[in-house]
C-alpha cells in the first residue's frame, strides 16, 4: 500500500511538471511586463519610429538576453524591435523604453537626466526616488508589483492607457491586464 502512494505521487509530480514550470523569476516578470506597459502607452511620436528600441542598463546580460528571446522577432508600435544592451551611464542612447537594473538606482537622476526630451519610458526596478520614475518595480510578490508616476510619464511626452488607471482604482487586476497584454503578443509573434 506505502509502494502505491509512492508511486501516485510520483506520477502526480510528472503530470504536473508543466504546472511547475509557469513559475518565473522576478525578471522574467519584468521582462514580460514591458510588453503590457508598451501597449498601454502612447508615444507622441510613434508615427516617426524607425525601429522600436527596449534599452537595457544593467552589468551582466541575463536580462537582456530574456528580452531578447522574447521581443526581437517581432514588431511594436508598427515598428520591428531591437534590444539594446547598455553596460554603463555613459553608454545609454537613444530608445523608446529603458530598463535600469536596480544596480543602477543610486545613477537613477543621472539616467533621467540623460533620457530627458526623448520620449522614453523609464522603467526601474525598486528605485526610492520617486521624482525622477516612471514605472517602478517595487516588491514582485506584493499585490500591486509596480507604482505609476504618471506626472513623469506625461512630462516624458507618453500617455497611459485608461486600462492602467482601471488597474490603479482596482477596477481590473494585473492578471487581467497582463492576459489581455500576453494575448496581444501571441499574435503579433503569429
Amino acid at each position: 500500500k506505502k509502494f502505491r502512494w509512492y508511486i501516485f505521487f510520483f506520477l502526480l509530480f510528472l503530470l504536473n511538471k508543466p504546472l511547475f514550470a509557469q513559475f518565473t523569476t522576478p525578471e522574467q516578470t519584468i521582462v514580460s511586463g514591458i510588453y503590457t506597459f508598451i501597449i498601454n502607452t502612447e508615444w507622441k511620436n510613434e508615427n516617426t519610429f524607425k525601429t522600436f528600441t527596449i534599452g537595457v542598463l544593467e552589468r551582466d546580460s541575463s536580462f537582456y538576453k530574456q528580452c531578447v528571446e522574447k521581443y526581437e522577432e517581432i514588431s511594436l508600435k508598427n515598428s520591428p524591435v531591437k534590444i539594446q544592451l547598455y553596460k554603463s551611464v555613459n553608454d545609454v542612447g537613444y530608445c523608446q523604453v529603458l530598463y535600469v537594473n536596480k544596480k543602477f538606482n543610486k545613477n537613477i537622476s543621472e539616467i533621467a537626466e540623460k533620457i530627458k526630451g526623448n520620449n522614453t519610458l523609464l522603467i526601474t526596478n525598486t528605485c526610492k526616488n520617486n521624482r525622477v520614475t516612471m514605472i517602478n518595480y517595487n516588491n514582485i510578490l506584493k499585490k500591486k508589483e509596480f507604482e505609476i508616476n504618471d506626472e513623469n510619464i506625461k512630462q516624458a511626452g507618453l500617455k497611459l492607457s485608461s486600462r492602467f488607471f482601471d488597474f490603479a482604482e482596482d477596477k481590473i487586476s494585473w492578471q487581467e491586464l497582463y492576459m489581455q497584454s500576453a494575448s496581444s503578443l501571441e499574435k503579433e509573434i503569429e
